[in-house]
């Protein structure tokens, strides 16, 4: 990757729209949640490049993706993490990476309320 190479984690939703923007961004879901939106800019970005994305619950990695970067160096797009049984109840965190660097691009967490408190707030 470039030196400039930039994917920023701009929102989270469990939703998105026609237009492929959140719903009603956020970073605090109910339990029973089977899928979480990354909304992303990104910048000088180049066809090619390894792009890995990693999920982590409570600190401990659960699931870990890597990519052939596809799109336009400069833009905003969306990529999403999916559990068909719902997200257990938890802190989670994602990490972006770009190359072969260890050390995250992008950080954003996001929590599941276990669900006997999905319906207070």
């Amino acid at each position: 990757p470039g030196p400039n190479a930039q994917i920023l984690i701009t929102a989270l939703d469990d939703q998105i729209t026609d237009t492929l923007e959140p719903v009603n961004a956020r970073n605090m879901f109910d339990a029973g949640t089977t899928r979480i939106y990354l909304f992303v800019e990104f910048r000088g970005m180049q066809q090619g490049v390894q792009w890995r994305r990693a999920l982590y619950k409570d600190g401990r990695l659960i699931e870990q993706n890597a990519y052939l970067w596809g799109l336009e160096t400069r833009g905003q797009s969306y990529f999403f993490f999916g559990n068909d049984g719902g997200f257990d109840a938890g802190r989670y965190d994602v990490h972006l990476f770009i190359g072969d660097s260890d050390i995250p691009i992008s950080t954003v967490s996001f929590s599941i309320r276990p669900e006997d408190t999905a319906d207070q707030d």
